[in-house]
């Protein structure tokens, strides 16, 4: 609900200030990156409302579950738990490639709406 309410004031906002800005203001800025910027970065800010909570619950949950695999299953679950800690580098190297074929996406989505609105 909050994510969708932060979306919708930001979307608002953004919309209305460039209304408003002089040509001079709108110096530098494309149609596309306005464009962009209402639809992609709103949208993002509300994907981080509805999954922040995941940093603080997710290694919670991961706790608990291990040690109700330790009492169910043994200490054989621990092999489990240093494997899944061990992948965490890879998991580090692929975020990072998505960030950065994200980037490169977003500045062809800026590239193709403004030539779509021109």
């Amino acid at each position: 609900q909050s994510g969708i309410l932060l979306r919708t004031a930001l979307t608002c906002a953004i919309y209305e200030k460039s209304l408003n800005l002089s040509p001079k203001g709108r110096m530098g800025l494309t149609n596309g990156s306005i464009t962009n910027l209402v639809a992609t970065d709103t949208q993002k800010l509300f994907e981080v409302m509805h999954e922040a909570h995941q940093i603080w619950s997710c290694p919670i949950a991961i706790v608990v579950v291990v040690v109700l695999m330790l009492i169910i299953i043994g200490p054989s679950c621990l092999v489990g738990a240093a494997f899944l800690v061990g992948l965490l580098p890879l998991s580090k190297k692929v975020t990072h490639a998505m960030v950065h074929i994200r980037k490169k996406r977003v500045a062809v989505a800026d590239e193709t709406i403004e030539i779509v609105s021109s």
